[in-house]
């Protein structure tokens, strides 16, 4: 997933190397961490500010669309890439980014409930 090689020097210091990790599913998993922290800070985080209902949902939305480029995400979604370049592969990462869908899907219904 190049998409998300730049969190590596937003989230690591530059004595971290890929040597820390034991293969590439880790970078690619502990990367997909890092993006949900970013994520969450430009996404969910600003929509909480909102009054509760519509208003709030409204806002988790419109702060969805786009929230990459807005984070400085020069190739888009990590996880919407991901999700492309491994629907037909199997692993951890795949794995990961299925539970960030559901976890994003829970963060929707929880919106839209209140």
């Amino acid at each position: 997933m190049p998409a998300v090689y730049w969190l590596i020097r937003s989230a690591c210091p530059r004595a971290v190397s890929f040597a820390h990790f034991k293969s590439k599913e880790d970078i690619d998993i502990a990367l997909l961490a890092r993006m949900v922290d970013v994520a969450h800070k430009h996404v969910v985080v600003p929509a909480m500010r909102a009054q509760e209902g519509l208003s709030r949902l409204t806002a988790l939305v419109e702060n969805w669309f786009g929230w990459s480029t807005k984070a400085g995400l020069e190739g888009g979604c990590p996880a919407a890439a991901g999700m492309f370049e491994l629907d037909d592969v199997e692993g951890p990462v795949r794995d990961k980014l299925l539970g960030l869908e559901r976890q994003w899907d829970k963060i929707l219904k929880q919106f839209i409930v209140e």
